[in-house]
């Protein structure tokens, strides 16, 4: 949604086809607010399926190519999905196309969403006639665009490395716009999003206690949902100064954490990127991570953050001490991550560089199509 804004905001045209129940989940019942009113809406009409004998992908398998006919759009940029009218879609249209991967390789937990027969479609028929059509591919980090050639054998010069950039979660101004909001009265680190095994959350579990040991003012908020909190929600509630908020979070919960933040934890032991860091960053919060996936390419120490050995409890808690315990060294994180998310994260910044690779994609079909 933020990239369809950052793209009307360069003058393009943007037809967002998303299915609504969806959007709900992930955002709330208000995240048509958070859109562009030049951005036009279209919602499928079945529901979001990876399994193509359903009602439900035949009507989004009939929907799209009329959706087409009216939009005429000049090129279609699809988001990496399991959702089989996506992938078929791909695969039969005649149109330009950009096709932003996620994640080049399945999270631990996450496999169930790629399947065999899931990848073979894509590896067997989606990817060969990329390749010929030109279609041009998009990952978040340069680190993500040699793994993806290498992993589908694609040609590098058809990737192309885009930011994720922030997520916004009110429509008031976060302090990107203005200046550093001044430094929270009481230190709170923030662990926020879906709860996977990936995420880290029982290297965090096992750090809480070395950082407390040192500085027990310390609070932490553990915000979000899935089948790693679940393991550790015990543990986290008999540790002090822990707040475990296990609920649905709505727009304004997530912004009032934010601005309550000193930093923002990622401590993954796998990962592709993170937009949590990104959002952070928007709120002037910075980052304490794992070197890991592309997160090194976001997360600069003694810029906007610190990066930590993935899986090593210890350095976590000595990275989240080493700004807790110097205001000095927080403030200067602050602006810098302000300074990353007015810069390079900027989604005015990244809609263009994505306008670029419409470009491009549009100009390889047109060579790939043979003359009439």
């Amino acid at each position: 949604m933020e990239l369809a804004n950052g793209l009307i905001a360069q003058g393009v045209e943007v037809g967002l086809v998303f299915h609504a129940e969806n959007a709900r989940q992930q955002m709330g019942e208000d995240y048509g607010k958070i859109l562009d009113s030049k951005v036009k809406i279209l919602h499928p009409p079945g529901k979001h399926t990876s399994k193509p004998w359903t009602c439900s992908a035949w009507k989004n398998i009939r929907w799209f190519p009329r959706i087409c006919r009216e939009f005429k759009p000049d090129v279609i940029h699809l988001q990496a999905t399991n959702d089989f009218a996506s992938l078929w879609t791909a695969w039969k249209t005649s149109f330009s196309m950009t096709v932003t991967i996620h994640d080049v390789t399945a999270h631990p937990g996450d496999e169930k969403h790629q399947t065999p027969l899931f990848l073979a479609v894509v590896k067997k028929l989606l990817i060969p006639r990329a390749i010929r059509r030109g279609i041009q591919f998009i990952t978040h980090g340069e680190i993500l665009r040699q793994a993806l050639a290498k992993e589908m054998a694609l040609p590098l010069e058809k990737i192309h490395s885009v930011a994720h950039g922030v997520l916004r979660f009110s429509e008031t101004p976060s302090p990107e716009a203005s200046a550093v909001a001044p430094l929270p009265a009481t230190p709170m680190a923030l662990f926020f999003g879906r709860m996977e095994k990936y995420k880290g959350l029982h290297v965090l579990v096992d750090a809480i206690p070395l950082v407390q040991k040192q500085y027990p003012q310390a609070t932490f908020v553990i915000a979000g949902r899935g089948p790693a909190l679940l393991e550790q929600k015990e543990t986290l509630r008999a540790l002090p100064q822990v707040q475990v908020m296990d609920h649905y979070l709505s727009q304004e919960e997530v912004d009032t954490l934010y601005r309550r933040a000193s930093i923002n934890l990622v401590p993954y032991v796998e990962a592709s990127q993170s937009g949590v860091i990104a959002t952070g960053f928007a709120y002037g919060v910075p980052a304490v991570a794992s070197n890991i996936g592309a997160l090194s390419e976001v997360v600069v120490p003694g810029e906007n953050g610190c990066l930590v050995e993935p899986g090593n409890a210890q350095d976590l808690a000595d990275a989240i001490l080493s700004v807790f315990q110097n205001q000095e060294k927080l403030q200067s994180l602050r602006q810098g991550a302000v300074a990353w998310a007015k810069g390079p994260l900027n989604w005015e910044t990244l809609a263009g560089q994505t306008a670029s690779v419409y470009e491009m994609a549009i100009s390889a079909k047109a060579k790939s199509t043979p003359p009439r």
